[in-house]
């Protein structure tokens, strides 16, 4: 064996190890980012959410019931949307970084696979010539 197919199964062991911690990585990061909900809490505590009750028919903006095929009003001029308060947008801006983290861990596993794919299509290829 010459020095280059040393070389290239190398780097195949390099790339497909990286891939493979990559898509690793990401798979614990969405098991991270899933809220706790239904089941048990991270104590292993049962957790019960509030459940809200429905109201009869749903209410339209200015608090009549309504029908609810009907238009909801919109907004006078004067009238600003309501902002978030900044524990919920922390919250949320969280939420997006670990969804992101996660995306990114994935597209590297994914280059990394092809990466591996490509190496293994020039050993073949370079046999031929």
């Amino acid at each position: 064996m010459s020095i280059a197919d040393w070389l290239g199964r190398t780097l195949f062991l390099i790339v497909s190890g990286l891939a493979t911690f990559a898509l690793i990585q990401a798979i614990a990061s969405l098991s991270a980012t899933t809220p706790v909900g239904a089941g048990e809490g991270a104590t292993g505590n049962s957790v019960s959410m509030p459940v809200p009750s429905a109201p009869d028919a749903p209410l339209l903006t200015d608090g009549r019931a309504g029908d609810e095929d009907a238009a909801p009003t919109p907004p006078s001029p004067g009238e600003r949307p309501v902002a978030m308060s900044g524990a919920a947008r922390d919250g949320a801006i969280e939420r997006i970084a670990r969804l992101l983290e996660t995306l990114t861990y994935a597209v590297l596993a994914l280059t990394g696979f092809v990466a591996a794919g490509v190496l293994v299509l020039l050993r073949l290829t370079a046999g031929r010539g």
